[in-house]
């Protein structure tokens, strides 16, 4: 990133004080805190979620340092941390905010090009390995007003997501064996099965994207003779359309997975699922028909694991091509894997949460080029995407697979061809996708279920058993720690060491996979004492400390293990409940209402049929209740990921990105800002269009229109968007002194003056230039009242007073600049002045 413009503008930018006593950079910040001070601002915006312990919090920006402020004020909760990445000529400026005595060592600063080095030295594997880290943007970087934040922005997102995700890849995490245990009933039969049922036969993947739209009437056109494979987010889409895939792969553990993808559960007599072993067990413990499931059915070894087919990422696409591969596809039609936005700004194909959102405007990351050579923007895990796939196409090649996209507005991919759809050629199936599927799908019946259900039921019993030995042993080694330098009355003998190593050699050697998830589900007792030292320089209490939380988090670990293994026993019986004819209903009624998975009354509906009619009827009455309110949680359009969705959609930072096109006259990023803005419909969409478009005339050389474009956006603009009146009366002001129009720009001056003090001082040079003095002193002084470190200003309010020879005040300010600044030579030369004058 080239800082040498940011430096420059904000060297000598002086600090502003507001009523509630924020200090922050006018540049940085603008009017974030204006209303109701950084306190409410906060609270309103994050509320406690940027107060969870144990958690690392990665933060795009400080605020002025007025967020580091807030944070330690509040005070830091236990086990966090807070790694602030900032624009490299502020760091200085604002690392002087931390307190030592309140953040002891847990809040940093650095620059993108060195967060990773700090982070990984405070512990960041651990956290990722705890699905414990958090990804902020400070409002300097949300506005972005200064366009050096959107850059950040950019290379901090995509670096963390790829590292992040590398974490993942190479050790797991915490909540995907949570899942995969959570799921061992439902995950019966793998997708192994699949292998080479499609050899030379070609597979459509139906993504999310915009192009699905298009692609969609020749998919239903060529049903026939296709596999349709279809990501689970959008099945209300084809739900809508009456069209069914015959496989949907779903992969996210997470519980938004969902609310996006729910309407998934309505497919199940016409579709097989294909899940990740860690998909949400709210997705996969409520669907009703045949399920497989990728990778290994288990967290560590077991007697009946097979061949599998990995569940590759980062996303759904990429364990979704990965099986069609597997399945011997010779090619593969990607419709809707865009993985950039439409011209508008779409990201999503219609029918979607997001698409009803609204365009996606503010917070592109990255521009990619699409197949027809045109410039698109995208975010960062799109970015990502587009390379992993890159590398599966090349991989899929070699096996002799072809990735097509028919889209001429998807991004361009290395590996992936080009062909439009009226040139793709395709063998016609011999029967029905669907049939040769379930043909191959292994026999489920009341007896396989059991079958599964016992074998998981034993493999649980033996966790228990290898969890609580290993807490044990744990046990015998911190007593042998306690004795290795005579702690808690113990004498000190070495030969604990010699019995502690023996201990150490039995957890790796004799219980390795088990061992290694207890150290994983402990790792928060790791990070609770977290120390910079280094090893070599560590005291024989701080080596006795280390001793005891290492084997303190086998029993922490084995602690959370055994309660997620006695929770699974606990489902397995249910399971094996469901299965009879006359089951403990309570026992079925409390499991389902406890993993909150109401869909599974319709699933035991289902299995029992033909005994429904002799059901007691207040049994009846209440499996109804639960299908009822499955049904209308299915059909529930209020989550948490529409909140979120919608916040990404807002307006909010389109000034700051306009902006950033202006100052790089990019014209073609403001005329895809325009095409987005004309799907937008609020008053406020309107507003920002003149701003734009004023851009936009203004770098054409129609500074005449421009002129009239920001004069539409101060006549309308009530407080809706304070930048895009800032912005257009700034241009103005501009455009007036071009042309000497000096009456004109010291109106615009005086209204943004009205909007920041920022402004003063350029609207009292102004007035001093066109001799209105008196006014021109009366704004220096009351600026100097909310900048009282601006020392230029204070110079120049000296000099005017000198000019018109007021010999009191100019020599008061004369000594204040002097005394603040002892070596500026002007000033003492100009108080000499003064003083024999």
């Amino acid at each position: 990133m080239d800082y040498h413009l940011v430096g420059e503008q904000l060297s000598d930018e002086p600090f502003i004080s507001n009523q509630f006593g924020d200090r922050y950079l006018y540049t940085v910040n603008r009017h974030c805190f204006d209303r109701v001070g950084s306190d409410a601002v906060y609270r309103s915006r994050w509320g406690d979620s940027f107060f969870r312990e144990n958690t690392f919090y990665i933060v795009a920006g400080c605020d002025s340092g007025v967020l580091i402020n807030y944070l330690q004020k509040k005070g830091l909760p236990n086990g966090s941390r807070y790694l602030f990445v900032e624009l490299a000529p502020l760091i200085d400026i604002f690392e002087t905010c931390i307190n030592e005595t309140v953040s002891k060592n847990r809040i940093k600063i650095c620059t993108t090009d060195d967060w990773l080095q700090v982070a990984r030295k405070y512990s960041l594997a651990e956290y990722a390995y705890l699905d414990s880290i958090k990804i902020v943007r400070s409002l300097a970087v949300e506005d972005a007003n200064l366009s050096e934040y959107r850059t950040l922005w950019r290379e901090l997102d995509q670096s963390t997501q790829q590292t992040l995700w590398t974490f993942r890849v190479e050790q797991g995490n915490s909540t995907f064996y949570t899942r995969q245990i959570e799921n061992i009933c439902e995950n019966r039969h793998s997708a192994y099965c699949l292998k080479d049922l499609f050899n030379g036969k070609t597979a459509v993947l139906l993504a999310g994207g915009p192009s699905l739209d298009d692609v969609l009437p020749w998919v239903i056109k060529k049903r026939n003779d296709l596999v349709v494979v279809a990501v689970s987010r959008i099945s209300r889409r084809l739900e809508q359309l009456n069209f069914h895939p015959d496989i949907i792969v779903t992969v996210d553990p997470h519980s938004n997975s969902f609310d996006v993808s729910k309407h998934m559960l309505k497919l199940y007599e016409h579709a097989v699922l294909v899940n990740a072993f860690h998909a949400t067990p709210l997705l996969l413990g409520q669907w009703a028909g045949p399920s497989l499931y990728l990778d290994n059915r288990y967290p560590w070894k077991s007697d009946q694991d097979g061949k599998i087919i990995k569940g590759v990422g980062p996303t759904v696409s990429n364990s979704a091509i990965n099986l069609i591969i597997a399945m011997g596809c010779k090619q593969i039609i990607l419709a809707g894997l865009d993985l950039c936005f439409s011209e508008e700004g779409f990201s999503h194909a219609k029918g979607s949460d997001e698409r009803n959102a609204g365009a996606f405007l503010a917070y592109a990351d990255q521009t990619v080029t699409t197949n027809s050579g045109n410039i698109a923007e995208t975010d960062n895990a799109f970015f990502t995407a587009i390379k992993s796939i890159e590398a599966q196409a090349k991989s899929a090649m070699d096996r002799g697979c072809q990735l097509i996209n028919p889209s001429p507005n998807a991004a361009k991919m290395h590996n992936v061809a080009f062909t439009p759809l009226e040139d793709i050629n395709i063998d016609s199936l011999e029967e029905s996708a669907i049939d040769t599927i379930r043909s191959a799908l292994p026999k489920e019946q009341m007896s396989t279920r059991l079958s599964a259900y016992q074998h998981a039921g034993k493999e649980l019993d033996k966790a228990e058993h290898t969890f609580n030995k290993i807490k044990q042993l744990a046990k015998q080694a911190l007593a042998h720690n306690d004795g290795l330098f005579g702690r808690n009355g113990k004498k000190a003998d070495f030969k604990h060491k010699l019995k502690m190593d023996k201990i150490e050699k039995q957890l790796n050697k004799d219980y390795k996979e088990y061992s290694t998830l207890c150290k994983l589900f402990g790792m928060k007792e790791f990070i609770k004492t977290f120390s910079t030292t280094e090893a070599e320089n560590w005291s024989d209490e701080e080596i006795e400390a280390k001793g005891r939380v290492y084997y303190q988090a086998y029993i922490s670990g084995a602690d959370d293990l055994l309660t997620i293994i006695k929770t699974g026993k606990k489902r397995v019986l249910s399971r094996i409940e469901e299965e009879k004819q006359t089951p403990v209903f309570t026992l079925l009624f409390s499991q389902w209402q406890n993993d909150n998975q109401p869909g599974r009354a319709k699933i035991w509906q289902i299995y029992h049929k033909k005994n429904l009619s002799n059901l007691p009827e207040q049994i009846a009455a209440r499996l109804n209740e639960f299908s009822a309110a499955f049904e209308s949680e299915i059909h529930n359009a209020e989550h948490a990921h529409i909140k979120h969705i919608n916040e990404y959609a807002s307006l909010k930072g389109v000034t700051g990105k306009a902006s950033e096109f202006f100052k790089n006259q990019d014209i073609n990023g403001l005329q895809r800002l325009l095409k987005g803005l004309a799907t937008r419909s609020e008053a406020e969409a309107n507003i920002l269009k003149n701003l734009v478009s004023g851009y936009y005339n203004e770098l054409n050389g129609q500074n005449d229109t421009a002129v009239d474009q920001y004069q539409y956006v101060i006549i309308h603009d009530q407080n809706t968007n304070n930048s895009a009146l800032e912005n257009a009366l700034s241009r103005l002001t501009y455009l007036a002194l071009e042309h000497h129009e000096f009456s004109a720009a010291s109106s615009y001056l005086e209204a943004l003056s009205g909007l920041s003090p920022a402004y003063m001082p350029q609207y009292a040079d102004l007035l001093r230039m066109t001799n209105n003095l008196q006014r021109s002193i009366d704004v220096y002084t009351e600026y100097l009242t909310l900048a009282p470190d601006d020392l230029s200003a204070m110079m120049k309010l000296a000099l005017l007073y000198k000019k018109i020879g007021v010999r009191e005040s100019a020599l008061w300010l004369f000594e204040h600049i002097v005394k603040k600044d002892p070596n500026n030579v002007a000033a003492q030369d100009l108080l000499n002045q003064v003083k024999t004058a």
